[in-house]
């Protein structure tokens, strides 16, 4: 890579909620989503090659907390598009008195969502999430309204939303950005930033913040 070549310049808010208002969730086929879940859940460095892998897989299978909510949630969407209501509903309270999050079957996630600590998230009915996404505890998307003008609760490809944050009216998180813990997002975060406070400001993500956000088993 060229180290002397000119970063990109990154989007305003304005034109990042742009192009997230038309940003569309492939929700994935039931087992594909959940072989892109189990990968992520994985933990790493179970032995080595693909020892390594099989281990890391069958723990996830086996002890993840995180990967058996997504998983509900992964079946919970299936009987939703089949319309199978009172099966989507169901799940819906499984998730809720279990693990203590409101994941309705309505919402958009995209292929390897990471829940590690599945406890208090909220998520309205009509979020939408991309691919990769990592979600943890009591982060939450409490409002979602869309006119011609607001965008509210599309979590781009890759963001990480971190403990006790929270997207309101207004709320729109860019791919690869970072959403700190007790952040209140109110506007657009542009994609590759960094919003912390309440409510939250944004600032440009440092080369280095993209290092270990996804792990290397991924």
């Amino acid at each position: 890579m060229d180290q002397d070549a000119e970063p990109a310049e990154l989007p305003q808010p304005a034109a990042a909620e742009v192009a997230l208002a038309e940003f569309e969730i492939a929700e994935p086929v039931t087992l594909s989503g959940l072989a892109a879940d189990l990968m992520r859940h994985a933990p790493p460095r179970l032995g080595r090659g693909w020892c390594r892998y099989g281990l890391g897989l069958a723990a996830a299978a086996l002890l993840s907390s995180g990967f058996h909510m997504v998983a509900a949630y992964r079946f919970g969407a299936f009987f939703h598009r089949c319309k199978l209501y009172p099966l989507s509903f169901l799940v819906e309270k499984f998730i809720f008195h279990w693990y203590y999050c409101v994941i309705p079957s309505s919402v958009k996630i995209g292929p390897g969502l990471w829940a590690p600590h599945p406890l208090g998230i909220v998520l309205n009915s009509r979020a939408r999430l991309g691919a990769g996404v990592y979600l943890r505890q009591h982060a939450e998307i409490v409002h979602v309204w869309e006119s011609d003008d607001v965008c509210s609760g599309v979590v781009g490809d890759r963001a990480q939303l971190n403990s006790g944050c929270i997207l309101v009216k207004g709320g729109v998180v860019g791919h690869d950005s970072i959403v700190g813990a007790r952040a209140v997002v109110n506007k657009p975060v542009p994609p590759g930033h960094v919003a912390v406070g309440a409510p939250a400001k944004s600032k440009p993500m440092r080369p280095e913040q993209f290092l270990d956000r996804t792990p290397r088993w991924v």
